[in-house]
């Protein structure tokens, strides 16, 4: 997995990394950070166990690990939310901020959609576009 990674942000250490998979792929992030880095766990994918670490290896190499579950900050704190959502979607309009689409399908497609993502076909974002014709 750090392979895949390494190959993907080349010889540089990663400021922060956002990671969602679980496993393999959250020891390979945590691996690739600078000093001074940030992990951000927002999911576990995978399903598979969390990977166990000592302080002392976040101590030694100026690391941190946060969690981030937007479903709790949403009901704590829903305006700041919408706030941030409104804005990353004016980044996205305007094209400060790409969003890479892999797959545009009708609406009555959606039952494809989610079996795609489900088998781990994608990569990127599909999207189910709402159309009279859908």
């Amino acid at each position: 997995m750090a392979g895949r990674v390494r190959a993907l942000v080349g010889d540089g250490a990663i400021d922060v990394a956002v990671e969602q998979v679980g496993g393999s792929a959250r020891g390979a992030s945590l691996a690739l950070l600078a000093p001074l880095g940030r992990l951000v766990v927002m999911g576990n994918a995978s399903g598979a166990d969390d990977v166990a670490l000592s302080a002392n290896t976040l101590w030694f190499a100026s690391t941190s690990i946060m969690g981030f579950n937007l479903r709790l900050v949403s009901a704590v704190a829903a305006e700041r939310v919408r706030r941030a959502m409104r804005f990353a979607l004016e980044c996205i309009a305007d094209g400060r901020l790409r969003v890479e689409v892999t797959g545009v399908l009708p609406l009555a497609g959606a039952a494809d959609a989610h079996r795609r993502i489900e088998a781990r076909e994608t990569m990127g974002k599909l999207v189910l576009k709402v159309s009279d014709d859908s």
